[in-house]
């Protein structure tokens, strides 16, 4: 499986492209030639045979050549052919064939080699190149677009039983492109579905796996600053000449069907999300990721499992922010989560609660986390990587942190909580090799009382258990305002000292 996604992303990757390229001219020669030289800054080795006849330019035999970093393959397109076609009005249209092969051979250190060869297969495409030399939009569209398997090889083998396919449907878009200091691309694409299909069987073991899924409303935007660089893959000498970016996907209804089956015992499932949203962003020395979701449901029955699980999220969330490379100054960082809205079905709660006594409101777990750090090395540098991992010596030095709307909830009861630290990195002694911290974090906890004793009344939680827990309660917490609330405030001052609600703890 890790192998139909990492490589057929990466001819996914390589078509886009295609489908978009970002250099061209009002020429058709020109058209190609500047996209044929872009595509060359990327480490891709182009060859074709070109014709001109009136308005009409013809490329036959073109391939596409890119060799995987450390030796480990290389992605190959073609041969297939282009035509394109001068309107006579500035602007030039491209004529792309039905179907065009890719092959991708990968041969990591690390794992098995893997050849494959896929079909990039459209209907319907259409795209019109207008502007000037330096100021390019390129109109596409198609009624689908889509890649599809066609033989896979591991470690020699040839596997029999397979299909991997994704197809989109109703497909328009726009590339803008603009040549400065930096290559800049503004690029926006619909679709108004997609679906894909994934089936593999292993005859070997007898292990199976079936797994088809579709959404609706597709889209993406996003943009890019692109440097002239003499190794393209290196993404740190890259983003030192000012390579930056960002793009937004989003989609809704999305839906997954599975089946698997190993050692003849099969698992089923069915997944679905009412929205899903993938955004991410490099520049300036940062890097950061953000997924978003709404409405997300899973079930699976068979297997190893007693009885049927079914579970459902109203909101998932999940971003990370950092800094990716070494600076003197701290800079900012951010990790934020949500788990919102978590129901489960009555036959799980019933394993452990048949009587009912927990409250079944939804649960949630979020939190947000910000702060400050400072890098001390590149993440995206092989050498410094390598030798960070021969060395005891963490990859940064943490400044500042804050806690902001941490929420854990669950059977009636309540966590929130916020707070900052600061740490100094000139002491590592006081607290054992971590450096110093200096802040407060304010808590309050409502129901937890009322929560323990539906556990005794449960038989989950042995009295004198319950009496330890709210012994440790009474240790950090003091009543708050309100039933069954309590609030702690814990502290770290400048002495190192450790405080809950004033009194000292270390």
């Amino acid at each position: 499986m890790t192998h139909f996604i990492t490589y057929s992303g990466a001819g996914i990757a390589a078509l886009s492209l295609i489908a978009a390229p970002a250099a061209a001219d009002v020429t058709a020669a020109q058209v190609w030639g500047n996209w044929s030289a872009y595509m060359e800054t990327f480490g891709y080795e182009v060859s074709a045979d070109t014709s001109q006849s009136g308005d009409t330019l013809t490329i036959n035999g073109i391939t596409l050549s890119l060799p995987m970093p450390e030796d480990g393959g290389s992605i190959r397109m073609g041969s297939f052919d282009m035509v394109m076609v001068e309107n006579g009005d500035g602007t030039v249209r491209v004529e792309l064939p039905a179907s065009i092969p890719i092959s991708l051979t990968a041969d990591p250190a690390d794992d098995d080699a893997v050849d494959m060869t896929m079909q990039f297969i459209q209907t319907g495409f259409d795209m019109l190149v207008s502007g000037s030399p330096d100021a390019l939009t390129h109109d596409f569209s198609a009624d689908s677009v889509g890649m599809r398997l066609t033989e896979m090889v591991i470690e020699g083998e040839p596997m029999a039983d397979g299909q991997m396919e994704l197809t989109m449907r109703d497909v328009t878009g726009q590339s803008v492109s603009e040549q400065g200091d930096l290559r800049s691309l503004t690029q926006s694409m619909t679709a108004q579905s997609a679906s894909y299909v994934i089936d593999f069987a292993d005859s070997e073991t007898g292990g199976a796996g079936r797994f088809a899924g579709q959404m609706s409303d597709l889209s993406y935007e996003g943009s890019s600053q692109i440097p002239d660089v003499t190794d393209p893959q290196n993404l740190a000498q890259m983003m030192a000449e000012g390579l930056s970016g960002n793009g937004t996907f989003r989609y809704t209804d999305g839906s997954t069907d599975f089946r698997v089956e190993e050692d003849g015992v099969v698992t089923t499932g069915q997944g679905s999300s009412t929205s899903t949203m993938l955004t991410v962003e490099l520049g300036d020395g940062h890097m950061s990721y953000e997924i978003r979701g709404t409405g997300s449901q899973l079930a699976l029955s068979g297997g190893e499992l007693p009885f049927p699980v079914e579970a459902a999220m109203a909101e998932t969330r999940f971003l990370i922010d950092a800094p990716v490379t070494e600076t003197e100054e701290p800079q900012d960082f951010a990790l934020g989560v949500t788990l919102g809205g978590f129901t489960m079905s009555d036959t799980i709660w019933g394993i452990f609660d048949p009587s009912g006594v927990l409250p079944r409101d939804p649960a949630t777990v979020a939190f947000d986390l910000t702060g400050q750090a400072r890098m001390l090395v590149d993440l995206f540098d092989p050498e410094q990587m390598e030798a960070m991992g021969m060395s005891a010596t963490p990859p940064a030095e943490l400044n500042a942190l804050s806690l902001s709307n941490l929420t854990v909830s669950a059977a009636g009861a309540e966590l929130t909580g916020a707070g900052d630290f600061t740490f100094d990195n000139s002491d590592t002694a006081t607290f054992d090799g971590m450096p110093r911290p200096e802040g407060s974090v304010n808590l309050q906890l409502a129901g937890g009382n009322g929560l323990i004793d539906k556990l005794i009344q449960m038989g989950l939680l042995p009295e004198e258990q319950a009496m330890g827990a709210r012994m440790m309660l009474g240790m950090f917490a003091v009543p708050g305002e309100g039933e069954d609330v309590l609030t702690s405030t814990i502290e770290v001052n400048e002495q190192g000292h450790v405080l809950a609600n004033g009194q000292r703890l270390r």
